[in-house]
């Protein structure tokens, strides 16, 4: 669509507004459809659909959504994004501090540059917006609308309602803020409620009542001790590998929990408190790792612009002073208002429209839906902007944070569903109180102790194994068949191991993680040898039999030896390819090999097992490759949402906490499983092949 930039000038420049209509599913829809006002302001959506539209399938059933992008932003031309902000942005991660005039200097750049194009940036605002929308239900031939507003699009909502009432049916408003409050200066209040709200559920939930019991505590204590003291920390950069020091205040410390999934909070509190300051360290690597590759790049200029020509980033020093000596959350909230303030000092904006300080009271039916979890848009927000309206209704969705209805909670989206079916009528939203998630995050150290403890368990049982074994051998130095097993353990699966490891590493497949380059040889050499373990010996392949009645000895001698060199072999390579890896990624080899031989032992120890219990190859061969896939592909998300559930990652990453005893737990439990495959099925095995008779007199004999 081709809209006027300043509808002031008509006769002036103009802009284009980038759109898509997702068609319902329905044969005969409702004529009436739902038009979504992004968020952020300056967000992209019209890019970003495919990732968007699950949470829109309830509306799609029956009417037709119409996705744009705002002016400014994502496919709507100009966009007004402002790399120069860039370099800061990564800086500020990296660790660098800024005066008030640094942080200010990239956004002036932007808007230097933006206003040489031509580009006039007063007419970046809410009321343009909105008359945007107006224009294009207009083009589109639609006699009303329905308004789905999440984030800023429940402020450009409530515009349109003020300004374009007769055309609306109906309003949703996720995540809302009024337009008529000062929305910067309650931040420091705002995010307090949050922070209330997360120590009032911990005290209410058991599980978290008793992992994290002084959570408000602890988060007081850390304040103080951070104030006078504040963290230095050093990691290397992601990307460049380039040493980075960041300093972690009171500031930094709200920050990070603002930023943090609240399920999370008491979780990191209680690291923070040991010590453990890891999951920051990781945090920040993962925000470094987005940011130089943003998916749909955020249009500050379009953001700037808006924001300056609202009530939004109006912040007086006095209010400055007065949330700070009220809220400690003011410290990290105001900072930022500070600067907002002192940038919108120096952009292009109107006056703020007077209308903008009172309510907009409306009869368009409203539902107001807000996240229990929302930093930035407390339930009174929900409550306030609701009563405004003859049909106004708010609802506030337990577990969820900033825009709620994105989670597509079946709850939520049926009351959204209700209601735009009948606005005039208030939906149920009995079904709200049964909502409640899986509760608070348990922390990695919960399980460091007994996998420690357990660990020294399995060492000991190894090293009396090691032992026993060792006196087994001098007594019957004549036991073995090294040259025959080897040559029945055969070279292919060696071959296809270091073919494996050369093509991903020549290949380097993108969006892998699996297959990136410090994480090939974990992935390809423990499988292949999991794999060559589940063949290397059933009781029904007649080489196995072979070698047991051609040696008067035990069975356990030939699995021993067979496993002996599978290890050697299979080892060999990955030892070859986690020198060339750290060659190019300049990880040390040490490191490189802890991230394979734990995982190498395991499946070599299942595959092992699992062909001698189920007295086949091809069983153990699909379940040790079910084994692997699962490990490989859900352990990143278990350690995530269940940190305490690290023992269950085969494949934990050196940057994760508990990296070395876990490794050292897995390489052990591999030992254990081939040991147990030793001495207990094989035991049924020579039964089996021998009888119990011939076992015996074999035993015997070797007296």
């Amino acid at each position: 669509m081709i809209a006027p930039e300043d509808r002031s000038r008509p006769d002036g420049p103009t802009i284009k507004i980038g759109s898509a209509i997702v068609h319902s599913r329905s044969a005969d829809p409702a004529p009436d459809p739902v038009f979504f006002l992004n968020g952020g302001p300056g967000g992209a959506i019209v890019a970003a659909l495919p990732n968007m539209l699950s949470a829109f399938d309830p509306i799609l059933a029956v009417r037709d959504v119409v996705f744009f992008d705002q002016r400014g932003a994502g496919w709507s031309q100009p966009a007004l994004v402002c790399p120069e902000t860039a370099g800061a942005v990564i800086a500020g991660l990296q660790g660098r501090k800024f005066t008030q005039a640094e942080s200010l200097a990239p956004y002036l750049a932007c808007r230097d540059r933006l206003q040489r194009e031509g580009v006039y940036l007063e007419a970046y605002n809410t009321a343009e917006n909105a008359a945007d929308v107006e224009d294009l239900r207009h083009v589109l031939g639609y006699a009303q609308i329905n308004l789905f507003g999440v984030s800023y699009g429940t402020m450009l909502a409530q515009v349109m309602m003020r300004d374009y009432a007769d055309h609306i049916r109906s309003a949703v408003l996720d995540s809302a803020y009024p337009i008529w409050e000062y929305v910067m200066a309650d931040a420091p209040a705002s995010l307090a409620h949050y922070l209330e709200t997360i120590w009032a559920n911990c005290e209410n939930d058991l599980v978290c009542r008793t992992a994290y019991p002084e959570a408000r505590a602890v988060f007081a204590q850390l304040v103080d001790r951070l104030r006078q003291q504040p963290v230095t920390l050093t990691q290397r950069d992601p990307t460049t590998n380039e040493p980075i020091t960041i300093t972690i205040d009171p500031v930094d410390l709200i920050g990070w929990l603002v930023y943090t999934d609240p399920h999370q909070v008491p979780a990191l509190l209680y690291d923070l408190r040991d010590g453990d300051y890891g999951p920051v360290l990781r945090a920040q690597t993962a925000m470094l790792k987005e940011e130089r590759r943003p998916q749909w790049p955020l249009s500050e200029g379009m953001k700037i612009s808006v924001m300056c020509n609202m009530r939004l980033f109006q912040v007086t020093p006095q209010q400055v002073a007065e949330t700070n000596a009220r809220f400690v959350t003011g410290l990290w909230a105001n900072r930022s208002a500070e600067v907002n303030m002192a940038l919108c000092a120096n952009w292009p904006a109107r006056p703020i429209d007077p209308r903008e300080a009172t309510p907009v009271h409306t009869t368009v039916p409203l539902l107001v839906i807000g996240g229990e979890y929302d930093p930035g848009s407390p339930p009174r927000y929900a409550d306030t902007i609701a009563a405004a309206s003859q049909h106004g209704y708010a609802f506030i969705v337990p577990e969820a944070g900033h825009a709620a209805l994105i989670s597509a909670d079946p709850c939520a989206t049926g009351i959204v569903y209700s209601f735009l079916n009948d606005p005039l009528r208030k939906p149920e939203g009995d079904c709200l109180s049964d909502t409640r998630g899986p509760g608070f995050m348990l922390r990695a150290a919960i399980a460091r102790w007994p996998i420690a403890g357990l660990s020294l368990a399995l060492l000991g049982v190894a090293a009396w194994s090691a032992w026993s074994g060792a006196q087994r051998v001098r007594r019957s130095p004549r036991q073995f068949s090294w040259r025959i097993n080897l040559r029945l353990l055969g070279a292919w699966p060696v071959g296809i191991s270091a073919a494996g490891v050369v093509l991903c590493l020549w290949l380097q497949p993108s969006g892998v993680e699996a297959l990136e380059s410090a994480r090939v040889v974990e992935t390809i050499v423990p499988l292949l040898a999991g794999v060559q373990a589940a063949l290397l010996f059933s009781p029904e392949d007649e080489p196995g039999l072979e070698v047991t009645l051609a040696c008067p000895r035990p069975l356990a001698w030939t699995i021993l030896e067979r496993v002996a060199w599978l290890v050697a072999l299979q080892g060999s390579v990955a030892l070859i390819s986690t020198a060339v890896v750290g060659h190019l990624t300049g990880e040390s080899v040490i490191v490189g090999v802890s991230r394979w031989l734990g995982p190498l032992l395991v499946l070599t120890g299942l595959g092992l097992c699992l062909t001698l219990m189920t007295r086949q190859a091809v069983p153990g061969v699909g379940l040790v490759m079910i084994l692997w896939s699962g490990l490989m592909l859900a352990s990143d998300q278990i350690t995530k949402r269940w940190p305490f559930l690290w023992p269950m990652s085969l494949y934990l990453q050196p940057d994760q906490p508990d990296y070395w005893l876990s490794r050292v737990f897995f390489a052990l439990l591999g030992l254990m499983l081939i040991r147990l495959a030793v001495t207990h099925f094989i035991r049924a095995e020579e039964r089996l092949l021998l009888g119990r008779g011939l076992r015996q007199a074999a035993g015997a004999s070797e007296e």
